[in-house]
């Protein structure tokens, strides 16, 4: 007899810590837990495509760990980002806000 069990909720929109726990019963250990994004884009690549197409604004539907937000920030660009989780995003933010030039409520300033 097989018994169908049905799939957990999707594990990228659950806490680290639980994703800790579901890894650990399926019997990996820390040093095993997988990333989220396994490459990212460099920052000096990402610079230099939006310099050769002379970018206006920035779309991103796979922010990863922030660095075309950053290459928005630091050159003054529009940037829209479309993050995993809440989250993710929070995270990211967290990351930009320790960068000159994002204010508390998430506006990028200029100057």
């Amino acid at each position: 007899m097989i018994k169908l069990i049905p799939p957990p909720p999707s594990l990228p929109s659950r806490p680290l810590r639980q994703k800790r726990r579901v890894s650990l019963a399926a019997g990996k250990s820390d040093a095993e837990l997988e990333p989220v994004f396994f490459n990212q884009i460099p920052k000096a690549l990402a610079e230099e495509l939006v310099h050769m197409a002379q970018a206006c604004a920035i779309v991103d539907l796979t922010m990863g760990a922030g660095t075309w937000a950053t290459v928005a920030l630091e050159q003054g660009l529009p940037y829209f980002g479309v993050a995993l989780t809440d989250t993710h995003y929070h995270e990211v933010m967290g990351h930009l806000k320790g960068d000159a030039g994002i204010a508390e409520n998430g506006q990028f300033l200029f100057g």
